[in-house]
């Protein structure tokens, strides 16, 4: 994308948008003297050793600047008031990507205790297959190396048993090309190579299997200590072949049939690690008082996801390491707090599977609070993904913190905004997000990746939200007071600010305050004798009107909750009836009558809220009713200018007609006002082309013009935000096509049918080309088995387009589905793992993809590791050629032009050809017709099968 690029998976971005090129992406044109650096004396024996990278900024510099944004949700106050509630006595679990474990600020507590206490991979992705292997004298062969100096693991070793094997960097996520400023963490010894194979040998010691290995790359084993499993000796390594060391390993060991099993840990997202520093960090960089929210809290670092295939999740992971981090806590007699900064789009809210063993498992736990980010898919609504719409973690949308885009100054300052990618709720049962929290944060890195310190998303917010919670139990464990998941959880809520000019379904509650959250779950405790609160249960209706409707019908509501008393309801809004009180009962039962509909293209949300006896408690429970009027299908819509205050969201709807091509356009006002755009699918999915694209004056629009093969029937959403510092003016233009278009081969010639959808007659010029070539498959798998497809690039395309689609109720099924194109030998050509039922990967052909054989690899990530049903995904691969190969018209005095009345319809021949481009087994020719019209020229792509006689 032009304006952010997503990290995948987990919810953080790397993003430039248009007001925040120089704070997000700016790097230091030198090595400073503060630089992150830790030198082979102070780092931790077998850590990494920082190379000479550049940060993005000077780390003390960062926190001076306050980087570390602590001060919205009153932590500053909170610890110089509570020192010691500062998270000791307290183990957050880090389900992510992988934690380094050589850092500088995940060493210590602070109280001098070790920060990690565990580091457990559930991906599979270091797994290190092992073979039994026989030493020859002080020699042992393993993979394709001879190491010496075996006579240092006979020292160490207590049985006659060694096993051998080798882990490859290229399938840790090498790319084709790997750009020499941001190298990937695939280089695991660090020597600029990413073909290297790197080998362990195996062998049992008196305190169990450890790996012994060639860590410095000279051959000999001689030097080498040994590596047990970090829960039994807190070890870990690094290779430094010839240089710094670019990451931390660890090692996990399990014993099947009294055979070692060996899985490597690390972090090659870097996503882990900066979640962890933010949650509970402690002198990071080696500066004191650079702390994350909680730094006295313990940590364990649980690896959910593949980092080499975009991020993604595998089968299982959550559910095991929930379930892992719940056991070790117990064991431990530790409060717990669960942070998860991941997730995919909702396709059908409430019904995920992955929503459904979440709930259950803090059910059954309910000391145990969780965390979970919104999602990045903002600012449209009906964007939040799961599990985040789980009921009873804590939904954590995002805030934009100012202090990244200007210096503190004396006087009243702005509050913070909401993220502009933060995304909302609706369109579901649950109304979501629960609270937003500071979504930008400089915090740790792995030491390959230096100079991505600073990072954004919903991601940095879950882990703020966890930091809080382990503050909070901090404080109950220490006054001896029960701790209870929900009870917290409402404190977090019902004490939140929220944020001037946005709705429940974009910031929840608002942003908490910790102070204010401890005294009302000690008042709470105090007043009634610690008795446990359940959560609030919130749900969320929407009403979409048809164009022209001014009635909206009546809402009948029924929760299904037990009400010894009168409740009593209140709204948000006077633009609806309802009754003043419902009577006591087994459920709750009231009706909402709207007076009138939201303006043209607009939507509007009322919060209804149920109030029982005790208003100290909190609401029974919250209704989010949201009533959407859009434009009609066809309807043209020129609105504006609209004007936005810093940090404001504008949204428009619009209906839109499968196969029917429109296209959207924003201009703002002044030649230094720029906006962000994001087009929304209807569901809420974010439109599949390029998306999220900046708005400026004339030239300088952002435009959306979607080919006919690309809409999908229903309501489209234009979400527009402002700076968060500056507002400005915006001239919104959405136009449809008047003409739906399709086509069809019959016998040699291509039929070219365009439908007048407008109330008047329309002319049209009707071209047709060719464009490139498409292949279409239907491919069946079953579990988590991967399935691929094998492709060669053509030496003439100039553009790859790949289309992955799976039934929308199929998609509850999953945690995540990558899709990652391969070459031969598994380097990644390129990667765009789905984020809903359907996803889109592009790639740019240059000189160096003609004739490469490739795999167009998919690997499904199920929620439960059990689930071995098939599923069905379509694919489709487009192919597109540097120049289009013209049609002629079937008829010479036709010439394509076309006058079509209101209703009517016209059909124009065009003769086919032979493809001028070789496609390749199982291709088809790729076309494009075209309507020029007055204004835009409307498109549609289509599949063709090939001319009569072609075998």
């Amino acid at each position: 994308m032009k304006v952010l690029t997503a990290v995948r998976r987990c919810f953080a971005y790397r993003w430039a948008a248009p007001w925040l090129v120089a704070a997000a992406c700016g790097r230091s044109t030198g090595v400073p003297a503060d630089s992150p650096t830790a030198s082979p004396a102070t780092a931790p024996q077998g850590t990494a050793v920082v190379p000479n990278r550049r940060p993005l900024e000077p780390a003390r510099a960062a926190y001076l600047s306050g980087w570390m944004p602590l001060q919205p949700t009153g932590v500053p106050a909170f610890a110089r008031r509570y020192p010691k509630y500062d998270g000791r006595g307290v183990l957050i679990a880090i389900l992510d990507s992988g934690t380094d474990p050589g850092v500088a600020g995940l060493q210590q507590t602070t109280t001098g205790a070790r920060k990690l206490l565990d580091l457990r991979d559930f991906s599979a992705e270091g797994s290190v297959p092992l073979t039994p292997v026989v030493p020859d004298g002080d020699r042992v062969v393993v993979g394709s190396r001879t190491l010496t100096g075996f006579g240092r693991i006979l020292s160490y070793s207590v049985s006659q048993q060694y096993f051998a094997g080798t882990i490859a960097e290229i399938p840790l996520g090498t790319p084709l090309r790997v750009d020499p400023e941001a190298p990937p963490g695939s280089d695991l010894n660090g020597n600029g190579r990413y073909n290297d194979t790197l080998g362990v040998v195996v062998a049992r010691t008196q305190s169990g299997w450890a790996l012994f290995t060639d860590t410095d790359g000279d051959g000999s084993l001689e030097n080498e200590r040994p590596v047990h499993d970090y829960l039994i000796g807190r070890e870990t390594f690094a290779w430094s072949w010839g240089g710094p060391a670019p990451l931390t390993l660890a090692a996990n060991f399990t014993v099947v049939n009294d055979q070692p099993v060996l899985n490597l840990f690390f972090d090659t997202s870097g996503h882990g690690t900066h979640v962890a520093g933010i949650a509970a960090g402690h002198d990071l960089y080696g500066i004191d008082g650079f702390d994350g929210v909680a730094p006295g809290a313990q940590l364990i670092s649980l690896k959910i996801a593949n980092n080499a295939r975009g991020g993604i999740s595998v089968t299982g992971s959550m559910a095991r390491a929930m379930a892992y981090a719940i056991h070790f806590a117990e064991r431990r007699q530790l409060p717990l707090v669960v942070n998860l900064s991941f997730g995919v789009g909702n396709e059908q809210e409430g019904k995920a599977r992955i929503d459904g063993i979440v709930d259950s498992l803090l059910a059954a736990h309910p000391a145990v609070l969780m965390t979970v980010s919104a999602g990045n898919d903002g600012p449209g609504l009906s964007t939040l993904g799961f599990p985040g719409s789980a009921e009873r973690p804590v939904t954590v949308g995002a805030t934009f913190p100012l202090v990244f885009l200007q210096r503190p100054v004396d006087g009243l300052a702005m509050p913070d905004p909401m993220a502009f990618f933060s995304a909302r709720g609706g369109g579901g049962e649950l109304a979501k997000p629960d609270v937003v929290a500071p979504g930008v944060a400089y915090s740790a890195v792995p030491p390959w990746n230096t100079g991505h310190e600073r990072n954004a998303g919903t991601s940095m917010a879950a882990p703020h939200v966890a930091g809080l919670a382990a503050r909070i139990m901090s404080a109950l464990e220490q006054e001896g007071v029960p701790i209870h998941a929900a009870t917290i959880k409402r404190g977090l809520m019902l004490t939140a600010t929220p944020l001037a000019g946005t709705g429940y379904l974009d910031r929840g509650t608002g942003v908490p305050d910790v102070s204010a959250s401890l005294r009302w779950v000690q008042h709470w405790a105090r007043e009634h004798d610690t008795v446990a609160l359940t959560g609030i249960p919130s749900v969320a209706y929407w009403t979409f009107l048809e164009s022209g409707d001014e009635m909206v019908p009546p809402r009948s509501v029924a929760l299904g909750l037990d009400s010894p008393g009168a409740v009593r309801l209140e709204s948000s809004s006077t633009w609806i009836d309802l009754p003043d009180v419902v009577p006591a009962g087994d459920s709750v039962r009231f009706v909402v009558r709207h007076h009138d509909a939201p303006a043209h293209g607009r939507a509007r949300s009322v919060v209804v809220t149920g109030w029982g006896g005790d208003p100290t408690a909190g609401p029974l429970f919250r209704l989010v009713e949201t009533v959407v009027a859009p434009f009609g299908a066809g309807e043209a819509a020129d609105l504006g200018p609209v004007e936005l205050g810093a940090g404001d969201t504008d949204r428009l709807f619009f209906r839109a007609e499968a196969g029917r091509p429109f296209e959207v356009r924003v201009v703002t006002g002044g030649v230094f006002e720029r906006m962000f755009t994001s087009l929304h699918e209807p569901g809420g999915m974010p439109y599949r082309g390029e998306n999220g694209l900046p708005a400026g004056p004339a030239d300088a629009a952002a435009v959306y013009h979607l080919d006919g093969s690309d809409v999908v029937s229903g309501v489209y959403q234009l979400a527009t935000a402002a700076s968060p510092v500056a507002g400005g003016g915006a001239r919104i233009r959405v136009r449809h096509s008047p003409f739906l278009l399709t086509a069809r081969p019959h016998e040699s010639d291509l039929l070219v049918t365009v439908s007048n959808r407008s109330a008047g007659a329309e002319s049209a010029t009707i071209r047709a080309a060719l464009i490139g070539g498409v292949y279409r498959a239907t491919i069946k798998g079953g579990g988590s088995a991967e399935q691929r497809v094998a492709l060669t690039l053509p030496d003439w395309g100039r553009d790859l387009e790949i289309d992955v689609e799976m039934d929308r109720s199929a998609w509850n099924r999953f945690t995540d589905f990558g899709l990652t194109v391969l070459d031969t030998i598994g380097r990644i050509v390129a990667d765009a793992p789905l984020n809903y039922a359907t996803g889109r990967l592009r790639l740019k052909l240059e000189d160096g993809h003609a004739g490469l054989p490739i795999q167009v690899a998919l690997l499904p990530g199920l929620a439960d590791a059990d689930d071995e049903r098939s599923w069905t995904v379509s694919l489709r691969v487009r192919l597109y050629a540097r120049s289009a190969m013209p049609l002629e018209p079937t008829d010479p005095n036709d010439a394509g032009a076309a006058r079509v009345p209101a209703g009517g319809s016209r059909t124009i021949g065009f003769r086919m050809i032979d493809s001028p481009w070789a496609l390749g087994e199982g291709f088809v020719p790729l076309g494009l017709v075209m309507a020029e019209t007055k204004g835009p020229t409307w498109t549609m792509r289509v599949a063709l099968a090939p001319p009569a006689g072609t075998p």
